[in-house]
């Protein structure tokens, strides 16, 4: 049987030429050679284990998106709309993202009698109590992120609104101004409660930082790790307070 050469613009007739193509296709031995531009009818069905294609230079448009090549780059840097990112590719880079994590925990119990203010100030990093302050962490690289994660086990002496800020350390110095600060209202001395929340920094110095969290309440002393009528844990050290800074690419 010979090879057929099919140019596009050409059909080929109802002959024993037609005949043998579609012999060809049929035959899973046949190789197919000398089919040059030529379209294939919506009607035709080819084995997948017929075909070896090397697009080359072409591009695949999926909805107006133009493909041009698989890219196994896991930083995914080009940011192109142009590249179909592999399996292993997305897995390194969202891996990646997540540099380093520390964690810190304060299971002692602790009092405040200096307060923080409730007067429409931002609290101030001299205001108040520390309650837990993270390990120094230098960033690895400027725009990254920093997110922190805080848990802190409170009790007052009298029902109060205690606030719980927190503050960063950076260029050798603490920032004065606290960079986010939740409250909770606790209705009596019995009451052991928790205040958790998140907070995202962004890195713009390269130099060691810090996190710390205070607490203060104000007209009442206020704990943490332990309810105001006694010095008593009522649920030992599981009502601890904890802090977890991570360090996220960007």
């Amino acid at each position: 049987m010979a090879n057929i050469t099919i140019t596009r613009g050409n059909t080929l007739p109802d002959s024993s030429a037609k005949a043998d193509f579609h012999n060809l296709i049929d035959q899973a031995s046949a190789a197919i050679t000398g089919i040059v531009n030529a379209d294939i009818d919506g009607s035709a069905a080819i084995a997948g284990t017929k075909i070896s294609p090397n697009f080359g230079a072409q591009t695949l448009t999926v909805n107006g998106v133009g493909i041009t090549k698989f890219s196994t780059d896991g930083t995914m840097d080009d940011n192109s709309d142009a590249y179909l990112p592999t399996e292993k590719a997305v897995k390194t880079y969202v891996d990646n993202r997540k540099i380093s994590s520390y964690f810190k925990t304060v299971t002692a119990a602790a009092t405040d009698t200096a307060h923080i203010p409730e007067d429409g100030s931002i609290p101030q990093v001299t205001e108040g109590s520390q309650a837990i302050e993270s390990v120094e962490i230098t960033p690895s690289k400027i725009g990254n992120v920093f997110k922190i994660d805080v848990t802190v086990s409170l009790g007052v002496s009298t029902a109060a609104t205690v606030a719980v800020p927190l503050f960063v350390y950076h260029d050798s110095a603490w920032v004065a101004s606290a960079i986010k600060t939740s409250e909770e209202y606790l209705e009596d001395s019995s009451v052991l409660a928790t205040v958790c929340y998140s907070h995202y920094f962004t890195v713009t110095s390269l130099t060691a930082h810090k996190f710390q969290v205070r607490f203060g309440a104000v007209g009442a002393t206020s704990h943490i790790n332990r309810i105001g009528n006694g010095a008593t844990q009522p649920y030992g050290t599981s009502g601890n307070t904890t802090i977890i800074v991570t360090e996220v690419a960007q």
